[in-house]
């Protein structure tokens, strides 16, 4: 099949952006990134880009020297269909993993032919769920991709011959016959599902393997012709375990018969790439450590015998480090070409000449590069979000305090560079026990500070990225020490000029919502209003909301983080907000959703119960059809922070001057609660909102709204 080659899909780098004060809509904020990832082929010739514009998946391609592009796969998001996984099989050979059509799993070879600046492309289907293990770029038209086994409940990995799946026809049938015959390297094995293999033999010479109880992991022992399995971890606290839930262990690579390189904790605090001994089963040298943060992830090879760079998160904001001078030099000035501070090289080609850099920071979602060593040229291919250039973004000031445990406390205070006193949200993280807030681009964070807010995230006790011992002292810390972190960093935050004391409020999603919740009860005067997303509110029932919840594994993993309720049930139920609901002295909002199985929706319909049969404040609920522990598309985003704006402008931002064009945009964010109502397919249809919405949307200008309130037979407007 021949492919015209399309105008380029990329656009220029805008130089200009608009007042910071003008709107950002919505629809625009909430969406996919556009652009998503670029792969360059092992010749560098070539690149390949996945984008999402239009409600489809693609991919495409264009020569690493071209301002063309051509479309080579499309699909329509629809019935949840998706890319699942593409990268380059050789110079000319592609792959694609998607799931199609009636919930099927698809792999796609797609074969490029090279005539001067054009190409044509022939492609062919398989089913069957794989995904890319190694391209084994040595071999012709070999690769080894780990396919779901379905029937054993575990990942096969299977050579490809790829000239054979080019000859058969396209049918089940043939496709089962055709993968039967390739050579399966974790055949006699059980229950895998991780593989590592060697870049230059291409056998399989370590695996993950996960079992009902516990997971491991084993090394190929080439004297004995056998696997050993050299770490294990329990899966539940009732039996006797080796290791911690916050223990981490990640095998990188097999470095020889004898040791491995792995990231772990075992027996210290910080996350540190360390050469493990697979006889002793302990670490015998560390390769990096950080004395502030974990690290995590990092690049050694085999060839140089050396680590080559790790990745972290400095300040909140994610880095990778090169340990090398030339290549650490190399990133450093580009970071000074592109101007954005956290620059990582996310693909290269086997030559060495051309590689793919993504660079990104809390003002900017994300731009991809492609630089050529040979002219020293480094060309901009796309943002991530394209659409958003127009609209300036803000990083924040980095505040830090000391808790009560002698621990520095970290958080990220977003201004937007206003020389007014702010009025500032407070947006305490999920979790609580293993989640981190990054100083990076967040549409929540920014939405709320482009429409007037200041806001502060905050890395308390518990959250991930500062140690084990960091992220221990968040356990059983519901109502307790966990606040008492948020309210030291709070008050240093109010007592900056930039910030309007009396206007504070808090919201956060999950144990962000409960803590938003309790917050008010514990610290009462610092808030004038709580928001809580899918938060709960009755520790105890935590252990009952559903049948999920009955289970062994799903209770231990509560109790390791909220506590044991058959020993602390008076102190569980001490700390949940909901028997203390009288205290709450401020507006709340509450968001749930139907579906939600981490945080049933029932913590927030009883807490809304208590709080308007006490009737002290004044309560709003919204509760979405067909969301979980969070939403399953951008609808219910956007519905909630423009429902979320709307609350805080009336409580801590009131008389609000605005623009003709930002009441424009406050109009079609208006038309689209009106239309959220009158559908009643994310939210229970109510009319009498849409009414609202709708008048709401047409006095601010949008005359779209006037053709709803005429079908609701409404006419005085």
């Amino acid at each position: 099949m021949k492919l015209k080659f399309a105008s380029l899909l990329f656009v220029l780098l805008v130089t200009f952006t608009a007042n910071s004060s003008e709107f950002i809509p919505a629809n625009q904020m909430f969406v996919s990134d556009q652009y998503q990832s670029f792969a360059i082929s092992p010749d560098g010739e070539t690149l390949l880009g996945k984008s999402f514009i239009d409600g489809y998946q693609q991919l495409f391609a264009f020569s690493a020297g071209s301002k063309q592009a051509a479309e080579v796969f499309k699909i329509t998001t629809s019935d949840r269909k998706r890319i699942l996984d593409y990268d380059w099989l050789d110079k000319d050979t592609a792959y694609v993993s998607f799931l199609g059509t009636f919930n099927t799993y698809y792999i796609r070879i797609i074969d490029f032919t090279f005539k001067d600046n054009d190409f044509e492309i022939d492609y062919y289907d398989v089913r069957g769920l794989g995904v890319l293990v190694n391209p084994m770029l040595g071999v012709e038209d070999k690769a080894l991709l780990a396919k779901l086994n379905a029937k054993d409940k575990k990942l096969d990995l299977l050579e490809l011959d790829l000239s054979k799946l080019r000859n058969i026809k396209h049918n089940s049938k043939n496709h089962k016959k055709i993968f039967s015959t390739f050579r399966n390297l974790s055949e006699d094995l059980e229950d895998t599902y991780k593989f590592y293999v060697s870049d230059s033999t291409y056998e399989l010479e370590m695996i993950g393997q996960s079992y009902d109880d516990y997971n491991t992991y084993s090394v190929y022992d080439s004297k004995t012709g056998s696997w050993k399995e050299f770490f294990r971890v329990n899966k539940n606290t009732s039996e006797e375990k080796n290791y911690s839930k916050l223990d981490v262990f990640t095998p990188i690579t097999k470095v020889d018969d004898r040791h491995i390189v792995a990231l772990s904790n075992i027996n210290r605090d910080k996350v540190a790439v360390v050469l493990f001994d697979i006889e002793a089963k302990k670490d015998v040298k560390t390769l990096y450590e950080s004395e502030y943060y974990d690290v995590k992830s990092a690049a050694y090879s085999r060839k140089q015998k050396k680590l080559i760079s790790v990745s972290y998160a400095d300040r909140g904001l994610n880095k990778q480090k090169f340990l090398d001078k030339g290549s650490n030099d190399f990133q450093s000035e580009l970071v000074k070409k592109i101007g954005l501070e956290s620059v990582f090289i996310i693909d290269r080609s086997v030559t060495g000449s051309d590689y793919v850099i993504f660079a990104h920071d809390a003002s900017n979602p994300g731009r991809f590069y492609h630089y050529n060593v040979a002219s020293n040229k480094l060309r901009f291919l796309q943002s991530s979000m394209p659409d958003l250039y127009p609209y300036t973004f803000t990083k924040a000031n980095i505040l830090t305090t000391t808790n009560d445990l002698g621990n520095k406390v970290e958080g990220f205070l977003y201004t937007g560079g206003s020389t007014k006193k702010m009025p500032m949200v407070v947006m305490p993280h999920g979790g609580p026990i293993g989640v981190q807030d990054l100083n990076e681009f967040d549409r929540e964070v920014q939405f709320l500070v482009n429409r007037g807010f200041a806001v502060l995230t905050i890395n308390f006790r518990g959250s991930s990225g500062y140690g084990k011992k960091y992220m221990s002292a968040g356990r059983e810390q519901f109502g307790k020490g966990i606040e008492a972190d948020i309210n030291k960093l709070v008050n240093k935050a109010i007592s900056l000029t930039a910030i309007d004391s009396d206007k504070v409020c808090i919201y956060g999603k999950s144990y962000g919502g409960y803590s938003a919740i309790t917050s008010t009860i514990l610290y009462p005067g610092t808030y004038k209003c709580a928001i809580s997303g899918f938060g709960v509110f009755d520790l105890p029932l935590l252990y009952s909301a559903s049948n999920l919840h009955h289970s062994e594994d799903v209770k231990d993993a509560i109790s390791f983080v909220v506590g044991d309720i058959d020993t602390k049930y008076a102190e569980l139920k001490e700390n949940s907000p909901l028997y203390k609901a009288n205290k709450i002295n401020v507006p709340t909002l509450l968001f749930a959703g139907r579906n939600d199985e981490i945080a049933h929706p029932e913590h927030s319909r009883r807490l809304n119960y208590v709080l308007n049969t006490i009737g002290k404040v004044d309560v709003e609920y919204h509760e979405y059809l067909h969301s979980g522990h969070g939403h399953p598309n951008w609808v219910g985003d956007r519905h909630q922070l423009i429902t979320i704006v709307s609350f805080l402008n009336k409580h801590i931002n009131p008389g609000l001057s605005l623009t003709e064009k930002n009441k424009s945009v406050i109009s079609d964010d208006y038309y689209l609660l009106g239309l959220i109502y009158y559908d009643g397919h994310y939210l229970k249809k109510d009319h009498d909102k849409a009414e609202k919405y709708f008048r709401l949307a047409h006095s601010n200008g949008n005359e779209n709204a006037a053709k709803y309130l005429r079908r609701l037979g409404i006419y005085d407007f």
